[in-house]
């Protein structure tokens, strides 16, 4: 039986070899044209279309999800303005700002900050920080388990204030 497996493996490295060796089937050919056609018959979307003839399936989606979408009913808008630019990516940042009727968001702002960043930033200009991004975390954490009242976790209406005695 082990010879058995041995030839089987012997054979298949071989082959492996020779398919190798002739090049493979290379790469495929350029088409001309889709490989179906465009149709009600064959796609429910039959536009708009690329210039290879095959549905821009970016472009139907925006078309049909985009109706009735208006800068000022249009959700990215607020998210950018909060985010900011950083959550876009460079390359295609203009067309999205044209495409949604906005100015450009200033690459510096008072955007949102994850809590490792908002510390490290306080830090930086020399602001006391009472505890580290994984105390804190961990706080917020418990806090998020259970109810629990303002001088449970030291917070207050106006944001976290210091812990009394430090």
């Amino acid at each position: 039986m082990r010879g058995i497996v041995s030839e089987c493996a012997a054979l298949s490295v071989l082959a492996g070899l020779a398919v190798l060796s002739a090049g493979g089937p290379g790469p495929p050919e350029p088409r001309s044209r889709p490989a179906i056609t465009v149709s009600p018959q064959t796609t429910y979307l039959t536009s708009p279309l690329n210039p290879d003839g095959t549905v821009n399936y970016v472009a139907a989606i925006n078309a049909v999800y985009g109706r009735g979408v208006t800068p000022d009913n249009n959700a990215a808008i607020p998210m950018i303005r909060a985010f900011g630019p950083d959550v876009l990516k460079e390359e295609t940042r203009r067309e999205v700002f044209d495409r949604l009727q906005m100015p450009a968001a200033p690459q510096k702002g008072g955007y949102f900050q994850d809590l490792g960043s908002y510390l490290s930033a306080r830090k930086a200009a020399g602001i006391a920080v009472q505890d580290d991004s994984l105390a804190l975390s961990e706080k917020v954490d418990r806090a998020g388990k259970a109810f629990w009242t303002a001088e449970d976790h030291h917070f207050s209406p106006n944001g976290y204030r210091p812990m009394p005695g430090r």
